[in-house]
C-alpha cells in the first residue's frame, strides 16, 4: 500500500491585519490545515497580525521603500524559499506591485509551482497591474486565475481574455461567528452598522452614509449610526459629523478585532461602496440574523443579498434611493422580520467550511 501523499501549500498575502482579503488569507489556512493539508504563510509585508491563522508565517518584508538593491535581495530571499519547500501549490491573495516586480514574481519566480491568483476586487488594476498589455499575459500560465465573485469572474474573462478562470467565494467561518457574536459590548442603545477601512481612496464611502443617515429618519428615532474601523480619513469624516450637528448619533468605534457582537445587536447593516470584490462583512452580518442594505455596486452585493428576502438592494450610487431603504427598513416591521428571519439560512453557502470543499476539489487533493 502506498504512503499518503501530504500536500504542502503556500498562502501569500500582504498581511494579516484588518483587511477583508486579509481575513479571508486567514480563513482559508485554518480550513485547509483543518483538511489535514501542510500549510506556509507568506506575508509581504505587515508583521502585525488580527486574524488567527494557521501554518507557519515568513514575513519577507517588501515594503514599497526599500532600495532597488533592498528588493532585489527580498526576492531572492523569496526564491530561495519556495525553491526550498517545493509547494505543490502557491495561491497569492496580494493586491500586487509594479508590472515588473509581478512579472519576475510570476514568470521566475513562482513559474516552478502551480500558481493560483485571487483576485479580489472589480478595481482588478489592483490585481492584474495598470498596464494592460502585461495584464492580458501575466497569468498565462497559471493554474486557475480565482475570482471571489461570478460578476468579476466575467470581466476578467472580457477584458483580459484568460479562459482558466473560476469564482470560488471567500470563505467565513459561521461557526466561530457565532460564538464570537455572544460576546457582551457597551452599546445600550438601538443602532445601525457599517465595518470598513476609511482609507484615502474612500471606496467604502463613509461620507455617503452620513449624508443618508443625516436624511433618513433615523436621527429623529434615536436610532444611532455605529461606524467601526479606522483609517486616514476617519478625522475628516468626524468633522463632517460635527459640520451636521450629529455628534451624539453618530458614534466612531475604531477597529474592532471583534466586531460580531456589534453585528449582532445592530438593527441593519450599511454598506454604500463605489465597488467591491466580495464584501464579507455581508455575509458576516447576515450570519449574525442582521439584515444588510447596500448598493448594488460591482461586484458581490447581488450575489449574496436577496432583494426584500434578507435584505435590501439599492440603485448603485442612488443616495435617495438609500435614504428611502434605510427608512422603510426601520418602518416596515414585517419587512424587517422577513428579513432576519432569513438572514443566517441565507449565508450557509458560503461557510468556510463548504467552499474549502471546492478548493481540495479544484486543486485534486486526495484526502
Amino acid at each position: 500500500m502506498s504512503e499518503k501523499k501530504t500536500y504542502k501549500i503556500c498562502l501569500i498575502g500582504n498581511s494579516f491585519a484588518k483587511g477583508g482579503a486579509e481575513k479571508a488569507h486567514a480563513v482559508l489556512s485554518n480550513s485547509l490545515s483543518s483538511a489535514g493539508i501542510e500549510v506556509y504563510n507568506i506575508l509581504f509585508k505587515e508583521r502585525e497580525v488580527d486574524y488567527t491563522f494557521s501554518g507557519d508565517l515568513f514575513v519577507l518584508g517588501f515594503e514599497n521603500n526599500l532600495s532597488y538593491f533592498e528588493k532585489s535581495k527580498k526576492l531572492r530571499e523569496l526564491h530561495q524559499f519556495i525553491k526550498k519547500h517545493q509547494f505543490d501549490f502557491i495561491i497569492d491573495f496580494r493586491y500586487r506591485g509594479t508590472w515588473y516586480t509581478e512579472w519576475i514574481l510570476v514568470k521566475y519566480i513562482f513559474n516552478k509551482t502551480k500558481y493560483i491568483p485571487i483576485i479580489g476586487s472589480f478595481k482588478t488594476e489592483t490585481y492584474f497591474t495598470n498596464n494592460l498589455f502585461i495584464a492580458k499575459k501575466l497569468y498565462s500560465n497559471a493554474f486557475m486565475i480565482i475570482t471571489v465573485s461570478k460578476e468579476l469572474e466575467q470581466k476578467v474573462r472580457s477584458e483580459f481574455g484568460y479562459r482558466q478562470v473560476k469564482t470560488i467565494y471567500n470563505g467565513v467561518d459561521l461557526n466561530q461567528i457565532e460564538k464570537s457574536s455572544d460576546e457582551p459590548i457597551v452599546a445600550d442603545y438601538p443602532y445601525i452598522i457599517s465595518v470598513g477601512r476609511m482609507s484615502c481612496d474612500n471606496v467604502k464611502q463613509h461620507d455617503v452614509m452620513i449624508e443618508a443617515y443625516a436624511a433618513s429618519v433615523l436621527p429623529q428615532k434615536n436610532i444611532k449610526l455605529l461606524f467601526l474601523g479606522d483609517g486616514e480619513k476617519r478625522n475628516d469624516f468626524e468633522k463632517l459629523v460635527a459640520e451636521k450637528q450629529l455628534s451624539d448619533k453618530i458614534i466612531f468605534k475604531g477597529f474592532q478585532s471583534n466586531p460580531y457582537p456589534f453585528l449582532k445587536n445592530a438593527y441593519f447593516k450599511l454598506l454604500a461602496s463605489k465597488y467591491e470584490g466580495f464584501p464579507n462583512v455581508i455575509v458576516e452580518s447576515l450570519a449574525c440574523e442582521t439584515p444588510v442594505i447596500s448598493y448594488d455596486c460591482q461586484s458581490g452585493p447581488k450575489e449574496v443579498i436577496e432583494h426584500k428576502i434578507n435584505g435590501i438592494l439599492v440603485e448603485n450610487q442612488n443616495i435617495d434611493e438609500l435614504v428611502k431603504a434605510m427608512n422603510l427598513m426601520v418602518e416596515d416591521e414585517k419587512l424587517y422580520d422577513i428579513c432576519s428571519a432569513n438572514a443566517k439560512e441565507s449565508v450557509r453557502e458560503f461557510s468556510a467550511e463548504h467552499l474549502t470543499k471546492q478548493w481540495i476539489e479544484l486543486l485534486n487533493i486526495k484526502l
